[in-house]
């Protein structure tokens, strides 16, 4: 989102953006997201974004279960299920995880979180 909104920290994105992977609840949420903000439809949305040569992943029932694991161990910063499914991703596939969400920097999952602001 950094990146197509032009926002702060999408100079560290950018160089990381191809290829990179996104769950499909990530997919998804990105997609409705950016359409609201961009006052446009999802499905344009999803066509910019596949410019990007992501790799959109299954939310699966392993990651669903790694979503779930991490409930307690992320509830004291709010974080929401589309937050644990991109954890999930990170954790299954040892994956850095790039975040706006400065919150995340007060987890103690050991996981390679970078924030880009």
């Amino acid at each position: 989102m950094a990146v197509i909104l032009e926002e702060r920290g999408a100079e560290i994105v950018l160089p990381q953006l191809r290829g990179a992977m996104l769950s499909s609840v990530n997919f998804s949420e990105t997609a409705s997201r950016l359409a609201e903000k961009k006052d446009t439809t999802a499905a344009e949305v999803v066509a910019l974004l596949r410019r990007f040569d992501l790799e959109i992943c299954p939310f699966d029932s392993d990651l669903a279960l790694i979503a779930a694991e991490f409930r307690p161990l992320t509830r004291h910063i709010g974080a929401s299920f589309a937050d644990r499914a991109c954890l999930a991703l990170g954790s299954a596939k040892r994956a850095p995880i790039l975040t706006a969400d400065s919150k995340w920097a007060e987890l103690e999952i050991d996981l390679d979180i970078r924030l880009i602001r």
